[in-house]
């Protein structure tokens, strides 16, 4: 699949098998290939290939580093944290944030490098 433009609305979550984005979602990777293949200010090119790996993740392959792996940047806020965040949001506010964060702008790439049997956002400080 290519793209050429981003649509920053796109909810990833309508292109995927299981229920993670970022382990199956290609239209996300693909817009992370067109976001992050670029030069550097190295003067080093970042290629990106999409790969799968032998779990059936998707990851970003490159030929400087480590292969890359996409998450999420907000925590989910239903059965998680011991109800810590109850009364913050409406559940109309708790919807929408949903929303907003299955989108380009709730996302980033990660090294998927394991150090410990952990990868730098699954390390925790």
């Amino acid at each position: 699949m290519k793209c050429n433009s981003i649509d920053t609305n796109f909810d990833f979550s309508n292109d995927i098998k299981c229920d993670d984005p970022d382990k199956d979602s290609h239209k996300l990777y693909e817009y992370h290939k067109l976001l992050w293949m670029r030069e550097l200010p190295c003067g080093k090119n970042l290629d990106l290939k999409i790969i799968c790996n032998y779990y059936g993740q998707l990851l970003l392959k490159n030929n400087l580093y480590g292969d890359f792996s996409s998450d999420g940047m907000f925590p989910h806020l239903v059965d998680k944290y011991k109800n810590k965040f109850d009364g913050w949001l409406t559940n109309i506010e708790i919807i929408e944030l949903k929303y907003k964060v299955r989108t380009i702008g709730g996302h980033i790439i990660f090294s998927a490098h394991k150090n410990n049997g952990n990868t730098i956002n699954q390390g925790g400080l």
